[in-house]
């Protein structure tokens, strides 16, 4: 069975069990019939047993062997499960032997492999590099942890030798030191716990009423602390926790009460946070379990920005309680903040799985999946946060913006405007909105969100010359004017406001004023090609061609597969009957738009003028062929059909149009073609 499978379902069967105990002990009334603490815990044990999560169960009869050594059952269970452990070990070992020289062979080959590949690359294609580089951080990953298990297993190994010479402080120390390294080491935790044990046996009866004393009073002034911090009483708390620090000068709970104590005060303040830090390090040095204090650790360095550190204690945390979904939620937002998107993820989707109620969650969710361009993923995440939070407008924006990149035009409008009257105020909500309902041509609403967000952002520029946009599409051109206007007062070095401003001036006829406003653009970003189009359009239909064509052969220099630069070349060729240039681009043209029937009749007249009867023919067929109703290219064929001879076919074509069109405006003069 799949490893990962049996770890999981191994973690289904223990939630249940733990429900059921935690319901025995705390919540039910016992009767003779209900199984005790004990039993539960060595059910539990066995249950871990049986799936080979060999430590826990060992940690779990360690604590019922504290609490009471005369356990025979626990201890045979146990001294079971240390033999099968020791079996366990030894043929695991074995297989990661063999596992590790079978990956360094499958590393050397495929870094071989994609070395050669790498040399006989010719163009941009890198996926033989990334695949190289997702090898080398996994071998990277495999060599850390090896690297950080050998240094927690010397440092286990000494602390079990200082253990065995009693000498407990020491032993507790290096075992203290392999879980700050490796919080979740259940081997540690195990020694921990041995240690502590040991320890209670090897004293005195009076050294140990005197240690229960202390820990009596400890407990109790504990207990006051808690529940000072409970009423927000941060002074009064920290007295207790320095009390106790009197009495037992390495308490990682005080440490941490008094961490509390500070952080939760005032978290905002930077003398705060970093009182509180300190306690917080003491903390975890006396008990690095504490996951709590990593957690809180792992906020401030968060708030002073040393990521990091934040995300090193907060994966501490939540290793040692991976049951907490806001914890989750929290490491997420900081690898998230890192870059760290895959990681990120995972984190967010741990705590779907934990609380799916966590504010924020599916709302951070879904901005890391879009990050990962996984934006259908993205949407359910926006979806279900909306979904659970009905006023939170950023996630009917994500959402919405999610819908319009999909081309899903009402789905995106509807969203958006749920955003919009959530916070009409929000220039950026409006914007896109306005862009979803000009897409859909529904210009007179899309009008109305530009000017409010012009209203909203009365000094940017491009609010008005989006308004200007939608004008000219309701060819509103004296408005628009205006709007281009004001767009230009705002920022007059922008190419396109001036490009926006000649397109208006042309449609008021205003030629000057367009041919002034096009090289202005021109002049202030030399690679915008529209103006120069448009420029070489106005020459050409003034015919001006020696313009016409230094304009659109600069266009052509900055994108040369552009097919509207492709075939206006070809119509201004056609214009100064240079019919071989004019064939050339128009070709160019057609190999772009096969479909477009206009080129295929401007090159089919070019065909015409050069005596390339045959190839016009074709070229004219194709056209009716995709427009039955083209009245043009149905004359045209028939005088080639004609002058080639094709009398027939020069009739049927003439009888095809005008059954399909009777009162075709040249209808008299193909009915006297084919009566000669």
């Amino acid at each position: 069975m799949n490893k990962k499978v049996i770890i999981i379902t191994s973690a289904i069967v223990l939630v249940i069990l733990l429900a059921v105990a935690a319901f025995t002990v705390f919540g039910g009334k016992e009767d003779s019939g209900t199984p005790s603490r004990r039993d539960n815990t060595i059910a539990l044990a066995k249950e871990y047993y049986s799936h080979g999560e060999f430590q826990q169960a060992m940690d779990l009869l360690n604590g019922l062997l504290i609490d009471d050594s005369s356990d025979d059952d626990a201890r045979n269970l146990l001294g079971e499960i240390i033999e099968e452990k020791k079996k366990f070990e030894s043929d695991e070992e074995l297989r990661k032997q063999q596992e590790q020289m079978e990956q360094q062979e499958n590393l050397k080959e495929s870094l071989d492999s994609l070395g050669d590949s790498l040399q006989n690359q010719t163009g941009g294609d890198n996926q033989s590099t990334e695949a190289m580089n997702a090898l080398l951080a996994r071998e990277q990953e495999r060599s850390k942890e090896e690297s950080i298990q050998k240094e927690v297993d010397a440092l286990l190994a000494e602390a079990r030798n200082s253990l065995d010479e009693n000498e407990f402080d020491n032993a507790e120390s290096l075992v203290n030191q392999a879980l700050n390294i490796k919080p979740d080491s259940g081997s540690a935790r195990a020694l921990k716990a041995e240690i502590s044990r040991k320890r209670k046996e090897a004293e005195s009866e009076a050294d140990r009423k005197a240690r229960e004393e202390v820990e009596k009073k400890i407990e109790g002034l504990l207990t006051d602390a808690r529940r000072a911090l409970d009423r927000k009483d941060w002074s009064g708390a920290r007295n207790l926790a320095e009390q106790v620090l009197d009495l037992d000068s390495d308490n990682g709970e005080a440490y941490a009460i008094i961490g509390d104590s500070y952080y939760y005060e005032n978290p905002d303040s930077d003398s705060s946070r970093l009182k509180a830090r300190d306690q917080y390090e003491k903390a975890i040095a006396d008990n690095p379990e504490d996951w709590k204090s990593h957690f809180n650790l792992g906020k401030i360095y968060a708030a002073e920005g040393d990521l990091n550190r934040a995300i090193e204690e907060m994966e501490k945390a939540a290793n040692l309680n991976g049951e907490n979904g806001s914890l989750y939620y929290e490491l997420g937002k900081n690898q998230y903040k890192a870059g760290l998107f895959r990681n990120a993820l995972s984190s967010f989707k741990s705590c779907e799985i934990l609380d799916p109620k966590v504010e924020g969650n599916y709302f951070a969710l879904g901005l890391t999946e879009k990050k990962l361009s996984k934006n259908a993923n993205a949407l359910n995440a926006f979806i279900e946060s909306y979904r659970l939070r009905p006023t939170h407008s950023s996630s009917f924006w994500e959402a919405g913006k999610i819908h319009f990149q999909s081309g899903n035009s009402s789905e995106a409008i509807k969203t958006l405007k749920m955003a919009v009257e959530l916070k009409p105020d929000d220039a950026r909500y409006r914007k896109s909105l306005a862009l979803a309902q000009f897409s859909a041509a529904d210009y007179s609403a899309a009008e109305l969100n530009y000017e409010k967000v012009a209203e909203l952002e009365p000094e940017n520029g491009e609010n008005y010359h989006n308004l200007a946009l939608v004008q000219i599409m309701t060819e509103e051109y004296s408005t628009a004017i205006n709007s281009a206007s004001l767009a230009l007062r705002l920022d007059p070095t922008n190419a396109k406001y001036y490009f926006t401003m000649g397109e208006i001036n042309e449609a008021l006829l205003m030629r000057d004023s367009s041919i002034q406003m096009y090289k202005q653009a021109i002049k202030l970003d030399g690679t915008y090609i529209k103006p120069l189009i448009n420029l070489a359009l106005i020459y050409d239909e003034e015919g001006d061609f020696e313009q016409a064509l230094t304009y659109m052969k600069g266009a052509e220099k900055i994108d040369s597969e552009s097919f509207a630069v492709w075939n206006n070349l070809g119509s201004i060729y056609l214009h100064i009957e240079d019919f071989d240039n004019c064939i050339k681009y128009y070709r160019k043209a057609t190999a772009v738009k096969p479909g477009d029937t206009d080129v295929l009749f401007n090159l089919s007249i070019a065909y015409i003028e050069t005596k390339k009867n045959v190839e016009a023919m074709a070229h004219l067929k194709s056209i009716i062929a995709i427009d039955q109703n083209y009245w043009d290219a149905y004359y045209r064929l028939a005088h080639v059909q004609y002058s080639s001879g094709d009398i027939d076919g020069a009739s049927t074509t003439v009888t095809s149009l005008l059954n399909k069109n009777p009162g075709y405006v040249k209808a008299d003069e193909l009915q006297s073609l084919i009566s000669q």
